[in-house]
């Protein structure tokens, strides 16, 4: 039986290889899309790409390892003492560690009790949204809450707009950051059913709403998206719909951006009466 030493070891060994396949798969990304970006968003200096490059890098290389703990941990994000709780809804290939900033902002705002869920992403969509709604359902049970508000990024977006859709009576509001509700450009390999219905090309995409039923909907997109693009790609249409676009910031990035948190906060933790941010 091996020793402490030797165990620790390997653990060790195991923990580097881990974090180490992380990094390599991230640099890979970050090249490839940041090229494959570079026809579809607008025009900017080689040194505000190489920028926000790097500050894509940096999101991925402290956050990424962290997937498995997410994957087991962090159902609660935490409490600001609000009374509506916060649903976290994470998008494509992720898990609930991209909220971890987003999280304490919020709480600092005075949000309400945080709760994110994780799915199997690879599934098809439509199998996706039953469960976002389903843990849902269970949150309001938990908590006694009339309502939620809705916290989306990428294609997790799409999944909480079919909840409000079916349920807008379980949704107060609903923001959605970096959302491809135009469907992604990317022609290369895809993981899983829901790789293949997130395609511009797909039925499913062909197949959504011109325009967002219920709201106040608040949608966040930067022009120089890595991953989902063109601008255009994440705007909304709907009587409820508020717009906010940045720049410079990658797919992951946006997550982590102070003032992208700021739009957040205003939106979602603002008495229920007050009116939704202004377009800009």
């Amino acid at each position: 039986m091996p020793d402490l030493p030797s165990l620790l070891r390997i653990a060790g060994l195991c923990l580097g290889g881990w974090i180490l396949a992380v990094w390599v798969a991230g640099a890979i990304y970050i090249v490839v899309t940041y090229i494959e970006a570079i026809r579809h968003v607008p025009q900017r200096t080689l040194a505000q790409t190489v920028r926000s490059m790097l500050r894509e890098a940096w999101c991925i290389a402290w956050s990424q390892p962290l997937l498995p703990v997410a994957q087991f941990f962090l159902k609660r994000l935490g409490s600001g003492g609000g009374d509506v709780p916060i649903v976290l809804v994470h998008g494509y290939f992720q898990n609930r560690i991209d909220f971890v900033y987003l999280a304490r902002r919020l709480v600092k705002a005075g949000s309400g009790p945080l709760f994110a869920v994780n799915f199997f992403w690879p599934q098809r969509l439509e199998a996706s949204s039953n469960s976002v709604s389903e843990f849902i359902e269970a949150v309001l049970k938990e908590t006694g809450a009339e309502k939620v508000d809705l916290l989306t990024h990428s294609s997790g977006g799409l999944l909480g707009l079919d909840v409000l859709h079916e349920h807008p009576e379980w949704i107060r509001r609903t923001a959605v950051i970096a959302i491809p509700w135009k469907g992604v450009t990317w022609k290369g390999p895809v993981l899983g059913r829901s790789g293949s219905q997130l395609r511009a090309d797909s039925l499913y995409t062909s197949e959504r709403p011109a325009e967002i039923e219920g709201g106040p909907v608040l949608t966040i997109y930067s022009a120089h998206d890595n991953l989902v693009h063109p601008p255009e790609t994440s705007q909304l249409q709907g009587a409820q719909v508020t717009t906010r676009e940045v720049s410079n910031l990658g797919h992951l990035a946006v997550l982590f951006d102070p003032q992208v948190a700021d739009a957040v906060c205003e939106f979602l933790v603002a008495p229920s009466a007050e009116v939704t941010p202004a377009v800009g």
